[in-house]
């Protein structure tokens, strides 16, 4: 007759089918990818607000040429040109510009224009209203474990216009970079989603 010895748990669980399911839980799994990324996208528009870089550099700061004219309504021409005046008004009561005959506010520069709305600090976020560049942000998988932060459609030239530079237009303002320091909060984020999927998976 055979002599036998099985392995249990603690609880009485096959060992053997624990260890499966441990290896099991301990993989990195597409939800994993997309939370860290989604994690990864707040620390870029946090920063950003603040107004400095991946490497945490100040940004270059807006333009003072001028001068800078906005059109909270459009240009006013047609049927339209008086509620679109009026609408140049309502703001200019506010932000101080001046009002032009086209429906736009004339302010001295861009920067003065950023400053008129209480808004010194260069944040990369315009003064029209939404949708913007920022709120485009978006996190896709492109593979079981891969995934990318990227701006698409519309604004993806504004976006890349802003991060590479134009010259003569814009200075370059490496807002949507990773640093190593990202990277490694990146795969933290993963580890620690990994070890509390195996914690909570029970134990021996």
């Amino acid at each position: 007759m055979a002599s036998q010895a099985s392995l249990r748990t603690a609880g009485g669980g096959d060992a053997a089918r624990r260890v499966a399911d441990l290896a099991a839980a301990s993989k990195p799994t597409s939800d994993d990818v997309l939370y860290a990324m989604e994690e990864a996208k707040t620390a870029i528009l946090e920063r950003t607000a603040r107004g400095v870089d991946f490497e945490e550099r100040p940004f270059a700061p807006y333009s003072e040429n001028g001068p800078f004219y906005l059109y909270p309504a459009g240009r006013a021409t047609g049927k339209t040109a008086t509620q679109k005046s009026r609408a140049a008004k309502r703001l200019s009561r506010k932000t101080g510009g001046e009002v032009t005959a086209g429906g736009g506010i004339r302010f001295a520069s861009y920067a003065a224009a950023k400053r008129a709305f209480g808004r010194a600090g260069v944040d990369l976020f315009g003064l029209g209203g939404a949708p913007h560049m920022l709120h485009a942000l978006v996190t896709r998988l492109r593979g079981a474990l891969e995934g990318v932060l990227g701006i698409y459609g519309a604004e993806a030239e504004r976006a890349e216009g802003h991060n590479e530079g134009i010259p003569g237009r814009l200075p370059r303002r490496r807002w949507l970079d990773v640093s190593s320091g990202d990277v490694k909060r990146f795969a933290d984020t993963l580890i620690r989603r990994v070890e509390r999927r195996v914690r909570g998976s029970g134990n021996f």
